[in-house]
């Protein structure tokens, strides 16, 4: 009886051994499962903070582009203002020219048969004259084109960069965010072990 006693006191004893053996093996488990989770997580948070900050260094590279075009454009603009000035002065000299010129017409000339030679030569000249203001005349409206052309792109650069500013302007918040997840995962993973 006493043997059969210990007998079964040892193998409650062992049962118990046994039952907590099998219950630190589950929690061993269950933190190993745990673990692993954080890890992954840990894993993807700093992918994700290495995407944020290789998008922020897009951004501000786009923006450096950016600026360096408008930058471009604006002299571009500078030079297209100048060279219209020009071509705006000299178009009032040749109509100021032909203003003090006179009531010197192309039916007068025709009409004078005297002097065919003289006719012919004033012919020419007028127009000579007249191809010069023309050619004048479209490379004044190339100017204006190109100048509008300018602006145009000068406002499209521009607003592309506001954009780019604010989001740039978003983007470290995004970063820290990521960055505090990355941080509370990493403790929890330290508390673990």
């Amino acid at each position: 009886p006493c043997f059969a006693q210990n007998q079964q006191q040892t193998n409650e004893k062992l049962n118990q051994v046994k039952q907590a053996i099998t219950k630190e093996k589950q929690n061993i488990a269950n933190i190993s499962t745990s673990y692993n989770a954080l890890e992954a997580k840990l894993k993807a948070d700093d992918i994700a903070i290495a995407q944020k900050v290789k998008e922020l260094n897009k951004t501000t590279k786009s923006i450096k582009n950016h600026q360096t075009t408008i930058a471009k454009l604006n002299t571009q603009q500078k030079n297209l203002n100048q060279q219209k000035s020009q071509q705006e002065n000299l178009l009032a000299k040749q109509l100021q020219a032909a203003y003090t010129a006179g009531d010197y017409d192309y039916l007068k000339l025709l009409f004078n048969q005297e002097q065919a030679s003289e006719v012919q030569r004033s012919l020419t000249y007028y127009q000579y004259l007249t191809n010069a203001r023309i050619q004048e005349i479209t490379a004044f409206e190339q100017t204006i084109a190109d100048l509008l052309e300018v602006v145009t792109k000068q406002q499209e650069q521009t607003q592309a960069l506001q954009q780019l500013l604010t989001s740039q302007k978003q983007q470290p918040t995004e970063l820290k965010s990521k960055a505090s997840q990355a941080a509370k995962m990493a403790s929890k993973r330290k508390n673990l072990t």
